[in-house]
């Protein structure tokens, strides 16, 4: 192809189908140096068409799991916040029964005598678990830890105590034997403030654990479609390409005249279904397709292979 009509060609290209008229005389320099800055305009050309077309489809990704993780995120909010409310005001009537029970009812007598210090011992229990794992939360921190292990290792630090704090308390009441007769408000209400507090550290595991595992989930959805991991491709679209015949001299390698191999699984184009995309480059047809399942660019120089269109509204259902 002669310099004027790569100019006339990419003019038109880039002036919408209008020529730019009868090329000018010019040095053989000159022209080299046009064609350049043409193949650079169009070359960025691609370039702003394939950033477009990717943020237009991350972004159709994005809302895709918006649509699926919203109805289930609202859902769990209103069942956490009625839980929480239900379970906090029932512990404030059970714990204060406990409390009173033990500061008015404590000298009665109690074939358990510790079940009395029940409720002071479980309250500094809770404040030193409380600074521990502060304490054990600004170490990690400092040590430079994930966040995901500062936290599972400062709610271990609270938690634990804890545990170990109801089963002491759960073997004195199942120890006792005449103290429901000779102190009925001290082993009663105490009684039901252990109970209460297994009951909420087992919902606790059995709500919590399913919370962690979804927003572990949702956050690594954000994180792959940030990376463009799991956004809509363009696999479709490949069987529109042009196919290049096995013995076409475009395929041919221009320093020995050997046939050029596919640049994703290195095999000669020989033996091979050859598509060619809008950026001049070749691949054979099954590996270019299984790229652009997730990619709408070229493998080699990220231009806009194809443009999948909008998605729509079968489509997103399905996802």
């Amino acid at each position: 192809m002669s310099a004027s009509s790569f100019t006339r060609s990419a003019s038109a290209l880039l002036g919408g189908g209008v020529s730019a008229g009868p090329p000018s005389l010019s040095r053989p320099g000159e022209n080299s140096g046009a064609e350049e800055t043409l193949l650079s305009r169009v070359s960025s050309r691609r370039q702003v068409d394939s950033q477009s077309v990717q943020r237009r489809l991350r972004d159709e990704a994005v809302e895709q799991l918006m649509q699926r993780f919203t109805p289930k995120i609202i859902c769990l909010c209103f069942v956490g916040l009625f839980g929480i409310a239900v379970a906090s005001f029932a512990l404030v009537i059970v714990f204060w029964r406990a409390f009173f029970a033990a500061l008015a009812y404590g000298s009665l007598p109690c074939d358990q005598p510790m079940l009395r210090y029940y409720m002071i011992f479980s309250i500094l229990i809770g404040r030193i678990s409380e600074q521990l794992s502060a304490k054990a939360s600004r170490y990690m921190q400092v040590r430079g830890m994930s966040t995901r292990s500062v936290w599972v290792s400062t709610t271990l630090t609270s938690l634990i105590p804890g545990w170990i704090t109801m089963m002491w308390g759960y073997t004195l009441i199942q120890g006792s034997s005449t103290c429901r007769t000779t102190n009925p408000h001290l082993f009663f209400d105490t009684r039901t403030y252990v109970y209460f507090q297994i009951a909420a550290s087992l919902a606790y595991l059995l709500l919590g654990i399913p919370l962690i595992l979804f927003a572990h989930r949702f956050l690594l959805a954000i994180r792959s479609l940030n990376s463009g991991e799991g956004v809509r491709g363009c696999a479709a679209m490949i069987k529109d390409l042009p196919k290049i015949p096995s013995d076409s001299p475009e395929l041919q390698d221009p320093e020995d005249g050997s046939i050029m191999e596919c640049s994703i699984c290195l095999v000669s184009f020989s033996s091979l279904t050859v598509v060619r995309t809008p950026c001049k480059h070749y691949f054979c047809e099954p590996c270019l397709t299984k790229w652009c399942k997730a990619n709408v660019t070229c493998p080699l120089c990220k231009s806009l292979v194809a443009d999948p269109g909008p998605l729509s509204a079968d489509s997103s259902e399905e996802v």
